[in-house]
């Protein structure tokens, strides 16, 4: 890497040559000088490890690739960020700003400022990292975490598509800034684009992955005319390399990411669980006391944790608290002594824990209600905890080998189509959650299947007008509220985690009152 480091000292000493494009060159700079902030860390990982002498040519070259990269911090500005669908927006704006409007720029790109922010010390990059976060998930966002660009931003439609590839970039770029800034939100963010929006699109045995998913998606095949911007009719089927063949290889990433940032220093004396989970960690902490911890948990399908800590000194031990928690009810016990209610960090959201040294038994349970959350055209979402629940399908699957030359026979592509009804219209006053009936039961193998699914919401649906654009077509937008007249007699569904439903209806629209008999 070092001599690698010459080299590329060298290029961009001469005008950014090989990030930024000049005439004659052959190559399109949209993704590097977008993405430049990924190198950039990757230059901040060698100077604290092994610089090697090299501290001035990496922070030079740090430099470099600050001038030369895109500035998300620019895009992310009042008159500037584009807080529609792109869809209603002239081409010439689109086009000339693609660079800030594709999906996986926009993954990675929200970490930016915030990675510039650790050489620069500008804090007002910071403000620009929290507005680029919350005007993405507000304006382009999915109830589940992900960001809805079918390659390029849209606007809220839950018929547009969230791409494999920016959940994954997303989810590290949230981890990142949790770390970066300690506010628990982007914390927050993380596990729900990790516990749904993920899942989702991958099939339990992990052959086969989709390149975008559907919020509302309650059929998987090749649609004939597509609502996306720039992807194909086989871009939410389930195969080994469905479209663009670059989720296929990135998508692997996600969850080691997610548990190589799951535990975290934490001051000179401390240790943190960050990301929750099952886990464990074996560590020192800054001031020198050896740690073992290991979580035991069916987080994210219930919210109790049992830690085993053994340390050789006294150390302070936090436990994050997500926002949804209801702090009054949740708490923490150690070796079997009175539950302590949760005081967080206003701050970073953690909650800390003073272990002395020996081997200790540390218990964390968390409380929460449902949640309605309204989302556009009078629709709602359904969460408990850190997961969103759906409508399950029940899907009748087909499937062909893949057409990959020598592919193993798990590799196949996959047609999937509801056996149950999907055009429905939900009463949000009749939800009643159905918890783990023991939160110290091993979950079932494979995990995110809905047919084995450990915990439910019930639901009062009635049946609307809702129907396919064509038999070769997907579901179009939800019907507006004057619209929604029952058409059956409401009955009783049960929603399941998002991630296990693959097909699926989560943003429902409000039942109205009376049905047609």
């Amino acid at each position: 890497m070092h001599r690698f480091l010459g080299v590329m000292h060298a290029m961009l000493s001469d005008n950014l040559q090989g990030l930024v494009a000049h005439p004659g060159d052959q190559f399109n700079e949209q993704w590097g000088r977008s993405r430049a902030a990924d190198m950039i860390m990757v230059l901040q990982w060698i100077y604290e490890r092994d610089p090697r002498g090299n501290e001035g040519l990496l922070f030079e070259c740090m430099e470099f690739f600050r001038q030369g990269g895109h500035d998300w911090s620019w895009w992310y500005t009042e008159d500037v960020y584009p807080k529609v669908d792109l869809d209603t927006l002239p081409v010439n704006f689109t086009a000339k700003f693609y660079h800030f409007e594709h999906g996986v720029n926009v993954g990675q790109g929200l970490k930016s400022s915030a990675v510039i922010r650790r050489f620069t010390h500008d804090d007002g990059l910071l403000d620009a990292t929290r507005r680029g976060v919350d005007w993405t998930f507000l304006y382009h966002g999915t109830p589940s975490g992900g960001v809805i660009a079918d390659e390029r931003l849209s606007g809220l439609s839950p018929a547009r598509g969230v791409e494999l590839c920016s959940v994954v970039e997303t989810m590290y770029s949230l981890s990142y800034l949790y770390q970066a800034t300690a506010e628990g939100d982007y914390a927050d963010r993380c596990e729900l684009a990790a516990f749904n929006a993920l899942p989702v699109m991958v099939t339990t045995d992990w052959w086969a992955h989709q390149y975008i998913a559907q919020t509302n998606q309650p059929i998987s095949h090749i649609v004939r005319d597509p609502p996306w911007h720039n992807v194909g009719g086989n871009a939410q089927t389930f195969g080994l390399e469905p479209n663009y063949p670059c989720c296929t290889v990135n998508h692997p990433q996600g969850y080691p990411k997610f548990i190589s940032n799951m535990f975290v220093w934490l001051d000179q004396e401390g240790i943190a669980h960050a990301l929750l989970g099952p886990g464990s960690v074996e560590t020192t902490t800054k001031s020198g006391a050896k740690v073992k911890i290991t979580c035991d948990t069916s987080y994210p399908f219930g919210n109790a944790f049992w830690y085993r800590i053994e340390s050789d000194k006294d150390f302070n031990f936090y436990v994050r608290v997500p926002k949804w928690a209801n702090k009054a009810k949740s708490w923490t016990s150690v070796d079997g002594s009175m539950p302590t209610p949760l005081l967080p960090d206003p701050d970073n959201s953690m909650q800390e824990i003073a272990m002395i040294a020996g081997r200790h038994i540390l218990r964390y349970s968390l409380d929460t209600d449902i949640r309605v959350v309204p989302r556009a055209n009078s629709t709602v979402s359904i969460y408990h905890g850190s997961l969103l629940y759906a409508v399950p399908l029940d899907p009748k699957v087909t499937y062909k080998p893949s057409n990959y030359p020598k592919a193993p026979s798990p590799a196949r592509e996959y047609t999937m189509t509801p056996s149950k009804k999907w055009g429905l219209a939900i009463d949000p006053t009749t939800l009643r959650f159905e918890a783990m009936s023991n939160p110290t039961d091993p979950l079932p193998e494979p995990v995110w299947d809905e047919h084995k699914a450990v915990t439910s919401i019930t639901a009062t649906v009635c049946e609307i007008k809702w129907e396919l654009t064509e038999s070769h077509g997907h579901a179009p937008n939800p019907p507006s509220a004057s619209e929604r007249q029952c058409i059956g007699k409401p009955f009783e569904v049960k929603l399941v985690p998002y991630g296990a439903a693959k097909l699926h209806m989560a943003e429902l629209p409000i039942m109205q009152t009376g049905w047609k008999k």
